[in-house]
């Protein structure tokens, strides 16, 4: 009798714990049912817009495009343009400025390709008659800074040997505007003369040896130090050109610093602040 007692006692118990299990589940799915009627609930207001926007970064007013030359073949001269790119930009307030820097964009993509072209003829054949090289050129460009006050741009072209060859020759072009001021910056408008040759050839230094410097080597670093009592070098003042980046000037410079692979453009930190004239 008391096993059969205790037998219906431990049903009781089973079942009652059943119960609760079942109460519990209920109170959770209840929760989180509220829960998320509170969450549809809320409003979307006008504020809650305004604070996903102050988030985000601010965008210029303009657009930043480009201008895309498809391959040719150019006639009568054994010559190729390979998929080029220069800047353009686009919806800027005042459309007589805003032309005028898509016109000097495109002088510079021009005058490359005519420096690139130069010298090139059919006449350089092999035994053959075949044309000993196929030059090629193609062009892109780096955004340096692009916001309200500044647009700083390195148009890059590579003209390349062809014919198998690995041997190519670089050409380099600076665009900075002064957007508020509706100005395309020169040189001078930095406000640095020569005086400055030495801190900026210590400058070239310190990058170089920061970034082409390896642990026991005795690997020598061809500096492209501009030309200074100092220092004796095909870089001449009237070649130095600057950018301008985080609002810092970058020194701008085609080098060759070791191997082969390291021939190309560098934007070096000067350690200056921009500082440049106001006004037109």
């Amino acid at each position: 009798m008391k096993t059969i007692t205790k037998f219906f006692y431990q049903i009781k118990t089973i079942h009652f714990i059943k119960i609760l299990m079942i109460i519990s589940v209920s109170q959770v799915l209840q929760n989180c049912t509220n829960e998320n009627e509170n969450n549809d609930s809320k409003p979307i207001t006008e504020n809650t817009y305004t604070e996903e926007k102050k988030q985000s970064p601010k965008l210029p007013s303009y657009i930043i495009d480009s201008v895309e030359i498809k391959d040719t073949t150019l006639d009568n001269i054994c010559f190729s343009i390979e998929q080029s790119f220069y800047p353009k930009i686009k919806e800027l307030q005042d459309n007589e400025f805003e032309q005028k820097i898509n016109n000097y964009f495109q002088s510079i993509y021009q005058n490359m390709l005519k420096k690139a072209q130069k010298g090139v003829s059919c006449k350089d054949t092999n035994d053959y008659g075949i044309p000993s090289i196929f030059p090629t050129f193609r062009s892109k460009f780096e955004i340096l800074s692009y916001n309200d006050k500044i647009l700083s741009v390195i148009i890059e072209g590579i003209q390349g040997a062809g014919g198998g060859g690995n041997a190519f020759d670089l050409y380099s072009k600076v665009v900075n505007v002064d957007i508020q001021n509706k100005k395309i910056l020169t040189k001078n408008d930095f406000m640095i003369d020569k005086s400055k040759i030495d801190e900026l050839n210590q400058q070239i230094k310190i990058y170089f040896d920061k970034n082409f410097t390896e642990p026991n080597s005795n690997e020598k670093i061809n500096y492209p130090f501009i030309d200074s009592k100092k220092y004796h070098s095909d870089i001449k003042w009237k070649d130095v050109e600057f950018g301008i980046r985080n609002d810092s000037i970058v020194l701008v410079l085609i080098a060759y610093p070791t191997a082969h692979y390291t021939y190309s453009i560098y934007s070096i930190p000067t350690g200056m602040k921009m500082k440049v004239k106001s006004g037109k």
